[in-house]
């Protein structure tokens, strides 16, 4: 994670920031490679040609949307830890921010749906490094299987940059003397508490619907189980 991963997302003038805006949201709704440059321009009510110039590309938005939903996470997370006791226990810091992570994704549907494509979907390199221009939507990529001759899932986009981001957290709350705990453990941990069941839930809720004939009358309209993914044996501690 580069040096202003901490720091807010970057001041943008108004038409951007409403192309931001609306690329997160389409980006939430149905994925980044699944929406395309026209469609982002109508929802903000802008020209196309706005994307090339505030951000250069398609890639450029993204990677804007990308920075302000990693300062909404630092600035959720940031708070948590400094609303902390200090005689808090780092597994009660640790609670407190994951539980925090948990409200911002609940206040913000719009990140919880786009961080869910990025797990589910990651978005990958183009081989032939081309892009193709803002304006144009008839060559939007279509999704299709990659083969690792064709692409290779993106290193910089929004999951992997949240995992930077977190391994960065623990190191400097290791610095901090918070734990001595392994740090790709500790990492995975809180990666899999915090982010873990927007993968397994969904799942979870087309198997429960899916079981719908085979429940007990008395069960029948009772919802599906709420996923809580722990690691084994693990006390959750401040590095998340």
């Amino acid at each position: 994670m580069d040096a202003t991963t901490r720091d807010a997302a970057p001041e943008l003038p108004a038409a951007a920031q409403r192309l931001r805006a609306s690329a997160l949201k389409l980006y939430a709704r149905q994925g980044p490679t699944g929406t395309g440059v026209r469609e982002i321009a109508a929802d903000a009510g802008a020209a196309p040609g706005l994307i090339r110039h505030h951000f250069g590309s398609k890639a450029g938005l993204t990677r804007a949307v990308d920075d302000l939903v990693l300062s909404v996470i630092a600035e959720t997370l940031e708070t948590a830890t400094a609303q902390a006791a200090p005689s808090d226990t780092a597994a009660a810091v640790g609670a407190a921010r994951d539980e925090a992570f948990a409200r911002m994704l609940r206040e913000h549907p719009e990140i919880a749906g786009y961080l869910r494509w990025c797990l589910i979907a990651p978005v990958w390199n183009d081989p032939t490094g081309s892009e193709p221009a803002a304006h144009d939507d008839e060559h939007r990529p279509s999704a299709r299987t990659h083969s690792a001759r064709e692409a290779a899932p993106a290193e910089d986009g929004l999951a992997e940059r949240l995992v930077d981001f977190t391994l960065s957290e623990a190191r400097r709350l290791r610095r901090a003397g918070t734990s001595n705990r392994d740090l790709r453990t500790s990492v995975l941990s809180t990666l899999l508490r915090q982010i873990g069941s927007m993968v397994v839930q969904p799942l979870t809720d087309r198997l429960w619907q899916r079981l719908e004939p085979a429940a007990d009358h008395a069960a029948h309209d009772a919802p599906a189980p709420q996923v809580r993914i722990a690691m084994p044996s693990e006390e959750p501690t401040a590095q998340g």
